[in-house]
């Protein structure tokens, strides 16, 4: 079975969410009958965050979508829809396993290609409002 993991950031990103991911894919691929990929963001300070790029981690493909920063904690990328087209033709899934809360996730509503194959969507955490930063509570 190949799954393609979407999620927002990925390792060296600092986050719970990335990585549990990194950790899945990990696990994934000491099973022989199971291969994985990543569609993430590009995190800023990443090299090529602006152009996306497509790399390996651990044999497994990591396709990072560019990104011009984030607003609210969110990614700002508006060519995540053509990266997901992509991951998919070249990856060519079983599964998408969606990690949330990722906005850009909505994006796989609106392909066809990622509507036509089965989801699995994986809700982590909220964020706990903060009262040290008050942006927190929009997010």
């Amino acid at each position: 079975m190949r799954v393609l993991h979407i999620g927002k950031f990925f390792p060296p990103f600092a986050g719970g969410i990335e990585h549990f991911m990194a950790d899945l894919l990990v696990a994934f691929s000491s099973f022989d009958s199971l291969h994985s990929a990543a569609l993430v963001h590009s995190h800023p300070g990443y090299t090529d965050a602006r152009r996306g790029n497509r790399e390996t981690y651990q044999n497994c493909p990591i396709y990072r979508a560019p990104c011009h920063g984030r607003l609210l904690y969110a990614p700002v990328s508006p060519l995540f829809p053509r990266w997901l087209d992509r991951a998919i033709r070249e990856f060519k899934p079983d599964l998408l396993h969606i990690h949330m809360p990722n906005t850009s996730a909505f994006w796989c509503l609106a392909s066809r290609q990622a509507r036509a194959l089965p989801w699995l969507v994986h809700w982590h955490s909220d964020v706990v409002a903060s009262t040290l930063d008050k942006r927190l509570a929009l997010a």
